[in-house]
C-alpha cells in the first residue's frame, strides 16, 4: 500500500474520531499532516491549506459537501471561503443544475497552491513511512480500512438511534 493512502486512511480515522466528537488523538505531527508552508503561502492558514487541498481533489463541491469533507459545520467555512476568494484562490459559481446552488473552484493560483501541498503532503507520507517494510504497510493498511469501516457502523448506528429519539419525541 502506498505512503499516501496509509495517510488517507489515518486522516479518514481522525476526521471520524472528530465527528464522532470523540478528542483528537494527541500526536507528534500536526493533524493537517503538512509541513510548514512555503514563504509565498506564509498567508494561508492551515484550515485554508485543507480546504485548497480538498478542491484540488474534488472541484465543483458546495460548501454543505465541503463541511462534511473536512468536518466541520457549513457556517464555519463561511469566513474561511470569503478570504480564500478575495485573495484569489477560489471561485463561487452558480450549479448548471439547481441555480440556488454555489459551487466552489479553484482559480488558477489556488490550483497551484493544491499542487504544492499535495507535494508535501506526499513527501511527508514517504518519509513518514519509510522506517515500514511494504509488508507492514500492507498491514497497516488492512489494519486501518478495518478501524475505518467498523467505526463508520459505529457511526451509523448511533446516527440512527438519535434520529429515532427525535422522530419519537416529536
Amino acid at each position: 500500500m502506498k505512503e499516501t493512502e496509509l495517510m488517507r486512511l489515518l486522516k479518514c480515522l481522525e476526521g471520524q474520531s472528530r465527528r464522532n466528537m470523540m478528542p483528537p488523538p494527541h500526536c507528534v505531527a500536526s493533524h493537517d499532516d503538512v509541513p510548514p508552508p512555503p514563504p509565498q503561502m506564509m498567508n494561508i492558514h492551515h484550515g485554508k491549506g485543507r480546504i485548497l487541498s480538498v478542491l484540488g481533489r474534488r472541484e465543483g463541491m458546495t460548501q454543505k459537501e465541503l463541511a462534511e469533507e473536512i468536518a466541520v459545520r457549513p457556517q464555519s467555512l463561511s469566513d474561511s471561503l470569503a478570504r480564500l476568494e478575495a485573495e484569489g484562490l477560489i471561485c463561487r459559481e452558480r450549479s448548471e443544475t439547481d441555480k440556488r446552488e454555489l459551487r466552489l473552484y479553484l482559480t488558477d493560483t489556488g490550483r497551484a497552491h493544491s499542487e504544492e501541498i499535495r507535494k508535501k503532503r506526499e513527501a511527508h507520507a514517504n518519509e513518514f513511512f519509510s522506517v515500514l517494510t511494504e509488508e507492514e504497510k500492507e498491514t497497516l493498511g488492512r489494519l486501518l480500512e478495518k478501524l475505518f469501516e467498523a467505526n463508520e457502523k459505529a457511526f451509523d448506528k448511533t446516527k440512527n438511534s438519535n434520529e429515532e429519539r427525535q422522530d419519537q419525541q416529536s
